[in-house]
């Protein structure tokens, strides 16, 4: 029998394990794989929704406080940054201690600063309030993402990944238009209060989450030891995962990209067509809520379609749908009417977070399952500071020193998604191998 086979029949029994946790009554719903999945989903449409917000009431909260660009990007910025340094620590929790607590706390945390957003008066206490919420949403992901790939298989992860990378887009698309409608009508502070009540709703429903045994979902099964701490050794060890470094670095670059479009495109379609609060959610929104849907679920099909055979389909798909997006955000940037912009920027999206599944998905299928919380931890901590921080504070300045939005964004973004691919081409001949590495180190670990 071979090791392929092997694979196949462990993975079938984990499938088989996981999907009887739904036995009677309440307790046994919270441990189901598709209700943790949805809670898991719910929240992270709350935290991009919370982020969207923010991006789309700009243009009135730089009105208010009379700021500048490079203050509006600094109040991006720096929520960016306290995320990138607060989930390091976040991911080293998720390794050791309860994962649904960490969540259910971090939702609370930000579901209060969501709040006082709406509430500041002055720009340093909008700023402290979305630096504050930072930590908050920094705790959510790197769980989220341990969790799944307990739950779910090899073979699974594609399809799980893409749906909440959806979610994440959703709660994107949800903000823009929801949050412009709110604003245009009520006031953009109105738009930040409508936003916090879900999160604490979010909150207490995570804290009633079961957790899966680590690695319950590798084909050697799980591992009862103790949980590993995580030192400074283990970091440099998943930094030795060359695959893993090349999906970290393309994530940061998509990132780069999509946050930085995504902070100033309110900015850029207000100034470019001269449209209201109400139509730019719309403009924006729905290319994000249809890209994000469609790309991401049918990135994540792509992932375990070719998964199997070759293992490096998640970095092919990520290179691939990078470049096509990188054509989609410059035909975005040179569209003049407001209907050939909307359907540029559909495409660009589409292209785009077809990307991504893949690139979450490595996580799981190259780090043990102790150490998937800190991994995840690591690619959000380069994806903030090289990625989502300097896209917002680098379109910001270049912006304001060319005095030309428009230039900032065709330069800067569709470059950054360039890089995307180079980085993710770079790992295609390692993938096969770590993915094989990690499967003979686990199978030692699990039957020691």
């Amino acid at each position: 029998m071979s090791m392929a086979d092997i694979t196949d029949i462990g993975e079938a029994r984990s499938a088989d394990h996981l999907g009887s946790w739904a036995s009677q009554g309440w307790g046994g719903i919270c441990r189901s794989r598709s209700w943790i999945l949805g809670i898991l989903a719910l929240i992270a449409l709350l935290n991009t929704m919370d982020q969207a917000i923010l991006g789309v009431t700009l243009p009135a909260i730089q009105t208010a406080f009379r700021l500048a660009d490079s203050q509006v990007g600094l109040l991006s910025g720096a929520f960016v940054i306290v995320y990138g340094l607060a989930v390091l620590p976040a991911g080293a929790w998720v390794d050791r201690r309860s994962r649904h607590a960490l969540i259910a706390l971090g939702v609370a945390l930000w579901s209060a600063c969501t709040l006082m957003t709406g509430l500041a008066r002055s720009y340093p206490q909008l700023l402290a309030a979305r630096m504050v919420l930072g930590i908050g949403e920094a705790t959510t992901l790197p769980a989220s993402v341990s969790l799944l790939g307990d739950l779910f298989t090899k073979r699974e992860r594609g399809r799980a990944a893409g749906a909440l990378q959806a979610a994440l887009q959703f709660g994107l698309a949800l903000g823009l238009i929801g949050g412009g409608v709110v604003a245009a009508r009520l006031g953009w502070r109105a738009a930040f209060y409508v936003a916090a009540l879900p999160g604490l709703l979010l909150a207490v429903a995570a804290g009633t989450l079961r957790e899966p045994q680590r690695g319950a979902a590798e084909a050697r099964g799980a591992f009862t030891g103790p949980a590993r701490r995580v030192e400074p050794g283990a970091v440099r060890r998943l930094l030795c995962i060359r695959s893993l470094v090349a999906g970290v670095l393309a994530n940061s670059f998509v990132l780069f990209a999509s946050t930085g479009v995504g902070g100033f495109i309110a900015l850029y379609t207000t100034r470019r067509f001269g449209i209201d609060l109400a139509r730019v959610g719309a403009l924006v929104g729905i290319p994000l809520l249809l890209g994000g849907l469609v790309g991401n679920t049918v990135g994540g099909w792509l992932v375990d379609r070719r998964g199997h055979r070759p293992a490096r389909a998640p970095l092919e798909i990520a290179a691939a749908a990078s470049v096509l997006g990188a054509v989609g955000l410059v035909a975005t940037f040179t569209a003049r009417t407001p209907a050939a912009f909307a359907a540029a920027f559909l495409c660009a999206t589409l292209a785009a977070n077809a990307g991504l599944p893949g690139l979450l998905a490595i996580n799981q299928n190259v780090v043990l399952p102790p150490l998937r919380g800190t991994a995840t931890a690591l690619q959000q901590l380069v994806g903030n500071l090289l990625g989502r921080a300097l896209g917002l504070v680098l379109i910001g300045a270049v912006s304001e020193h060319l005095h030309d939005l428009r230039l900032a964004l065709l330069v800067l973004a569709p470059g950054a998604l360039v890089l995307a691919a180079v980085c993710a081409a770079l790992g295609l001949a390692r993938l096969p191998r770590d993915v094989r590495t990690m499967e003979r180190e686990w199978a030692t670990l699990a039957s020691g």
